[in-house]
């Protein structure tokens, strides 16, 4: 890939930094990982009846897309522990090729997005308004599904281009946190003494 990767100076308050950074982190990948589990299962759960209806759809996108986000996080927090102490320089760009836990997250977080507001629609009117034309129908539940694949998509797809477009003005640090990634392959300003990957000299500091 080309990176460049320099081992910290360790301190005593930095290592007992680390191992707070470390635990953090570890707990939210067990979190994860049991988060995931459990979607999975509720996703099982809800397909598993026959017929499907119209809230349970509503349901099992919503905990489709909280498995992919919760599964990309996990992805990315791994990728963090497993270059503890170490500065990786990346480009957005790199992030998004190099570690699918980012694509994975942008997709499952427009699903999960949408599908809240929908879940609460539906429950409103089925709680608060007696009158069943009001409420959401099979038909719209299929292409508000429909409408969230193609939005995860694309916004994949415009954030990709973004990150490629401006590959060679900017550095993710942090070892590709989801928000830098996204952030910065949105807009980012020109880091003229950064080293970039390929690159032969250092870093300027």
């Amino acid at each position: 890939m080309g990176d460049e990767i320099y081992p910290l100076n360790r301190s005593s308050n930095h290592t007992g930094y680390e191992q707070i950074t470390t635990t953090i982190e570890i707990s939210r990948l067990v979190f994860g990982i049991v988060g995931f589990a459990l979607n999975i299962a509720l996703l099982y759960t809800l397909l598993a009846k026959k017929p499907i209806s119209t809230t349970n759809k509503l349901i099992a996108t919503f905990s489709a897309g909280t498995s992919l986000s919760v599964l990309g996080s996990s992805i990315v927090i791994s990728y963090r522990l497993l270059v503890q102490g170490q500065t990786v320089q990346m480009t957005a760009f790199d992030c998004f090729i190099w570690i699918p836990g980012i694509w994975i997250y942008l997709f499952g977080d427009q699903m999960t997005s949408q599908f809240t507001l929908l879940i609460s629609i539906d429950y409103f009117l089925s709680l608060c308004i007696l009158n069943p034309r009001w409420k959401i129908t099979d038909k719209f539940a299929i292409v508000c599904i429909c409408e969230s694949l193609i939005a995860g998509c694309i916004s994949v797809i415009i954030t990709f281009i973004n990150a490629h477009h401006k590959r060679t003005r900017f550095l993710v640090f942090s070892a590709c946190v989801n928000t830098d990634a996204e952030s910065e392959a949105r807009d980012a300003p020109k880091l003229p003494h950064a080293q970039y990957p390929g690159d032969s000299q250092g870093v300027e500091e």
